[in-house]
């Protein structure tokens, strides 16, 4: 029994040698992972920083168009006021000059049909 012990004894302890080889191959393993996790945890902080900047940048090149456009809006605002006195004004002309050229008997310009 002692011989049959001894190899049990035997087979446990290279079992155990196995395991804790394996053990200190995971703790190998786990130390490369979290050197890994820091390195992308960085990577990713300064991808943030450049995200950020990036942002930034874009918003101030927007507000500078918003102001492009909103001085755009205000300049067609006022060509249509001032398309619309001309209008106005040129209907007025067009009604004096038909009424002079009965008038005066010559005429003044020929009324589209």
């Amino acid at each position: 029994m002692d011989a049959e012990m001894r190899e049990m004894f035997d087979r446990l302890f290279s079992e155990i040698g196995t395991v804790k080889n394996e053990m200190g191959s995971m703790k190998s393993d786990i130390g490369s992972l979290k050197s890994d996790m820091t390195s992308m945890k960085s990577d990713m902080t300064s991808m943030k920083s450049e995200m950020n900047s990036m942002k930034s940048e874009m918003d101030r090149h927007f507000n500078e168009v918003d102001k492009r456009l909103d001085r755009l809006e205000d300049n067609v605002e006022i060509i249509k006021e001032d398309a619309q006195i001309t209008r106005a004004a040129t209907n007025t002309l067009l009604e004096w000059a038909e009424q002079a050229q009965v008038e005066v008997k010559i005429p003044l310009y020929k009324k589209a049909e």
